[in-house]
């Protein structure tokens, strides 16, 4: 979507999203410090199976339509600290100023 972000959340649309990209498998040479990025950035939406309805449907789809339309103004998250394995669990972030 944008590639100035290394993660951001979509809380205030109200379903669940989770990050599958450079936060999942992104790698730090422990050497350099350099981030390996993938190739491709990607986002997870889990929607409750009590809310398929094409109305709810509809919804997600507009929610992420406002989100792509505001993305050069949404602030990103770099990663201050993470774990040898697994950083997507439990990697601490901060926003970006």
């Amino acid at each position: 979507m944008s590639p100035h972000l290394l993660f951001f959340g979509f809380e205030d649309q109200g379903d669940l999203v989770g990050e599958i990209g450079g936060v999942m498998f992104g790698r730090k040479d422990l050497k350099t410090g350099r981030e390996t990025f993938p190739r491709l950035e990607m986002v997870r939406l889990a929607i409750p199976r009590r809310v398929y309805t094409a109305a709810h449907l509809q919804y997600v789809a507009d929610a992420m339509a406002a989100i792509a339309r505001k993305r050069e103004g949404v602030r990103g998250f770099r990663i201050v600290e993470e774990p040898p394995h697994l950083r997507h669990f439990s990697a601490r972030l901060e926003e970006i100023r």
